[in-house]
């Protein structure tokens, strides 16, 4: 199912569900048109350059980077959405840091472990 509605059948609000391995990439394409279709050009620009930030990939920040200025936004615009993803995207790492901060203050002096549990990558 690509879409699952949470509302009232007197609201419309639609929740997009991740799609699986077996969609086709003419349906995940399609997906895209019907989730982004209130978008115009300059905002398909500036969310694709979000999220580029936010995954950390250097040659799509690049590139997203390039189709903002394509589409016309100004330096200034563009500065703009750069310093609200960086913002967005540190909200977890300083999280861990207070919570490796808080676990280290409340086991102080202590050589037991704070975790509940192992972590998966271990």
């Amino acid at each position: 199912m690509l879409f699952t509605d949470t509302s009232a059948p007197h609201e419309k609000i639609v929740t997009p569900t991740l799609p699986d391995a077996s969609i086709s990439r003419f349906q995940r394409n399609h997906t895209r048109e019907i989730l982004m279709e209130n978008l115009n050009e300059r905002e398909l620009a500036l969310v694709a350059l979000g999220a580029s930030i936010g995954s950390n990939c250097i040659p799509c920040t690049a590139y997203h980077l390039k189709q903002c200025k394509k589409n016309g936004l100004t330096d200034g615009q563009i500065r703009a959405a750069v310093s609200m993803a960086v913002k967005v995207k540190s909200v977890p790492a300083q999280n861990v840091l207070s919570t490796a901060e808080r676990m280290l203050d409340s086991r102080e002096g202590s050589n037991e472990c704070a975790a509940d549990q192992p972590c998966s990558c271990s």
